[in-house]
């Protein structure tokens, strides 16, 4: 999971036009909500069955393999590279950008990248976005479980849910956010930062304040942070593209730093406030991830 940070931003950084940079980071992006949408109901079901657990560790063993061999077949690091891209897509590709001919990239100016502010704001933006989708990815189905009593097969599906409403809304803001003229790149890239990090926040507060009879309103809660979390491809990702160009993958490895540290303090963070999975447990952890 580390490596698909700086991977996503050499990618981006060597296969998506400045023009469309909006619509190809919520493209590759979808990774972070495809996964959960199979793996959670896939896996509920398998829990249940006769295969039992090891059964879903074995099916995603088998799937992480094929896939991986696909990319290792068809992937190039740039399209000058690959024997498929024609001269006309190419020059529409490295428009605007610096055109590399030879197959050896520049060295990084790690000092000229971490003195910029506007990195900094990047780093410091994705912690709030990685915290608020981390809680909800990796304890949603601990707390539809046991605190909203969510059956265990259910609980897959409610959690696959969300995931499809947030690629629906990254496949909707990418182009948007391209093709917005009406206000400048700056003001679309904070605008989707604020929306999608302000709709979390909201989502914390409610699901703070709705008590377990009603978990149906907590389910909504929960379904819109992370479909709004989808805006976060446009704003916190396409801004580090956008200000690091080609050495956007060191900045997006940054933020796959952040998101791993996010990932570590997260079970400390629920083992402290929410050990029993109480509702008034989680109602101090969301309280406290405001």
């Amino acid at each position: 999971m580390a490596a698909a940070y700086p991977v996503v931003g050499s990618i981006t950084s060597q296969w998506s036009s400045l023009k469309h940079s909006g619509m190809f980071i919520s493209l590759i992006s979808c990774h972070l909500q495809l996964g959960p949408m199979f793996t959670m109901p896939v896996s509920g079901a398998l829990c249940v069955s006769s295969l039992g657990w090891p059964a879903a560790y074995y099916l995603h063993g088998i799937l992480t393999l094929a896939s991986f061999i696909g990319f290792y077949l068809f992937f190039r690091d740039s399209p000058r590279l690959h024997r498929n891209v024609s001269t006309k897509e190419l020059s529409k590709i490295e428009l605007g950008k610096t055109v590399m001919c030879e197959k050896r990239f520049p060295p990084v100016p790690y000092r000229a990248i971490v003195s910029t502010l506007s990195v900094w704001g990047v780093w410091i933006a994705s912690i709030g976005g990685a915290f608020g989708f981390q809680i909800f990815f990796q304890f949603g189905p601990f707390y539809l479980n046991k605190v909203q009593h969510f059956e265990v097969e259910n609980t897959g599906f409610a959690t696959a849910l969300p995931h499809l409403l947030s690629c629906v809304v990254k496949i909707c803001s990418g182009p948007f956010s391209d093709r917005a003229s009406c206000v400048s790149e700056t003001a679309r890239i904070k605008l989707f930062t604020v929306i999608s990090q302000g709709v979390m926040a909201a989502c914390f507060v409610f699901l703070a304040l709705v008590p377990p009879e009603l978990s149906f309103l907590g389910q909504v809660a929960y379904t819109a942070a992370i479909a709004f979390s989808g805006m976060n491809s446009v704003g916190v990702f396409k801004s580090a593209h956008l200000v690091a160009r080609q050495h956007a993958h060191f900045v997006m490895a940054i933020l796959g730093v952040i998101n791993c540290f996010v990932i570590i303090f997260l079970p400390i963070f629920v083992s402290i406030f929410a050990p029993h999975n109480d509702y008034s447990e989680w109602y101090a952890c969301f309280v406290r991830s405001l």
